[in-house]
C-alpha cells in the first residue's frame, strides 16, 4: 500500500485531534497545540492512505529558537508499517537540529530515534502527568543552512516556516508536491 505525505493545512486540525485522541487518549490532545497550525511557528507532516484519509502526523513547533516535535502519532491499526519513521525522516529532512521528548518506557520510539541518528541527551523525572520520566532526544548533526534543507527523498528545498501559499508551505518557490511512499519498496 502506498501512503502519501504532505504538509498539513489548517483544515486538517480535526484529523490531527482524532489521531491524537485515538493514539494517546482524549486527555492529552497536546494541550490543543495543533490548533496553532499556522506554518510559521507550528507545522505538521501528515501521512495519508490511498483514499486520502489522514493516518498519522508529526507536529513541529519553534521552541527556544529550534524545531521541537511535541507529538508524533499514528492510528493504532496503521502502526508497524513505517509511517512514523517516514514522518520523522520528513521532519529531519527539513529540520536537522530537531529535539523532542519521549516517554522513558517507549522503547520502540527510542529505538526509532536512535536508528534515525538522534541521541538521548538527558532525562527529566516526573515529566508526564502520570509521573513518568521523559528522555530528551536531539539530532546529532548541526543545523544545515536553510538553503540546503531538503524534503526527505525528493531533493526539493523546503522551509515549512516560509510564507504560506494556499495553506501550504512553499517548496523551492512553489507549493509542495505530495510525496508517495510505499514501505514495501525498500530497494
Amino acid at each position: 500500500m502506498t501512503f502519501t505525505y504532505r504538509l498539513a493545512l489548517p483544515s486538517d486540525r480535526w484529523a490531527l485531534a482524532w489521531i491524537e485522541a485515538r493514539s494517546f487518549g482524549w486527555g492529552r490532545l497536546l494541550g490543543g497545540q495543533w490548533l496553532a497550525l499556522d506554518g510559521r511557528r507550528t507545522c505538521a507532516w501528515l501521512a495519508c492512505d490511498p483514499d486520502g484519509r489522514v493516518r498519522g502526523y508529526a507536529l513541529v513547533q519553534r521552541r527556544d529558537n529550534r524545531p521541537y516535535v511535541p507529538g508524533i502519532g499514528v492510528l493504532p491499526d496503521w502502526r508497524r508499517r513505517g509511517i512514523g519513521e517516514q514522518l520523522m525522516r520528513l521532519v529531519l529532512g527539513a529540520h536537522r537540529d530537531v529535539w523532542l521528548h519521549a516517554r522513558e518506557s517507549n522503547a520502540a520510539a527510542r529505538r526509532l530515534y536512535a536508528r534515525l541518528g538522534l541521541r538521548e541527551t538527558g532525562r527529566i523525572a516526573h515529566f508526564y502527568s502520570d509521573g513518568e520520566a521523559a528522555v530528551m532526544i536531539e539530532a546529532a548533526q548541526a543545523p544545515a543552512p536553510a538553503h540546503q534543507r531538503t524534503m526527505a527523498g525528493s531533493g526539493s528545498r523546503i522551509d515549512p516556516y516560509s510564507s504560506r501559499a494556499g495553506g501550504l508551505a512553499k517548496v523551492g518557490g512553489r507549493a509542495p508536491e505530495v510525496m508517495s511512499y510505499n514501505p514495501m519498496n525498500t530497494g
